[in-house]
C-alpha cells in the first residue's frame, strides 16, 4: 500500500482533494439532484423544517436575496395584472370563486395536490376559461385543466370520451 504511514495519506488527501475540487463539487451536485428527484417528499419536508429550525438564517438568506440585482419584488402584484389582463379577474374575484367552489376543483370536486416547481409549495386552482369568449368558467386543478385542454375544450370530444368509458368497444366485441 503506497500510503501505510498516516500523515502521508491525509497529505496526499488534502492535495488530490485540492487538484479535484471541481470534480467532486459536479459529481455531488448531480447525486443531489438524483436523490431529490427521488425523494421530493422528504427534500421539501426536511427543508420546510430546517427554515423553520433557523429563523435567522432564514432572515439573512431573505435580505441577500431581496437584495439581488434580479429580485422580484412585485411578483405578486405582476401575477394579479396579468390575471386582470388575461382574464378581466381580480384577486377578490378569484378568492369569491375559490370559497364558492369550496377551494376544490370545479370537475373532480378535489383539492390541487400539483407542487410547485420548487416542491414546497402547491400550485393554486388554474383559472379555466373559454378561448373563444374570454369568459371564466371556473377554477380547475392541474389535472382536469389539463384533461379538458388534451380535448381541445370540444365538448363532442368529451362526450365521446364519455360514451368510451360507459360501453368500451372491446365489450361489445363477441
Amino acid at each position: 500500500m503506497p500510503h501505510k504511514d498516516p500523515e502521508a495519506r491525509r497529505v496526499w488527501q488534502r492535495s488530490y482533494r485540492k487538484a479535484n475540487l471541481e470534480k467532486k463539487r459536479a459529481y455531488h451536485k448531480e447525486y443531489q439532484k438524483k436523490w431529490r428527484a427521488e425523494h421530493p417528499g422528504i427534500y421539501a419536508d426536511k427543508t420546510k423544517e430546517w427554515w423553520d429550525n433557523n429563523p435567522e438564517k432564514k432572515a439573512a438568506y431573505e435580505a441577500k436575496r431581496k437584495a439581488a440585482p434580479d429580485y422580484r419584488p412585485n411578483k405578486h402584484a405582476r401575477d394579479q395584472q396579468r390575471h386582470k389582463r388575461r382574464y378581466g379577474l381580480s384577486l377578490e374575484r378569484y378568492a369569491e370563486l375559490e370559497k364558492y367552489q369550496g377551494g376544490v376543483c370545479a370537475i373532480c370536486k378535489k383539492p390541487e395536490t400539483a407542487k410547485h416547481h420548487n416542491g414546497l409549495k402547491t400550485n393554486r386552482l388554474a383559472i379555466d376559461h373559454c378561448h373563444n369568449s374570454k369568459n371564466i368558467r371556473g377554477l380547475l386543478c392541474t389535472r382536469c385543466n389539463l384533461g379538458i385542454g388534451c380535448f381541445s375544450h370540444d365538448l363532442q370530444l368529451l362526450l365521446n370520451a364519455v360514451a368510451y368509458l360507459m360501453e368500451p368497444p372491446a365489450s361489445r366485441v363477441p
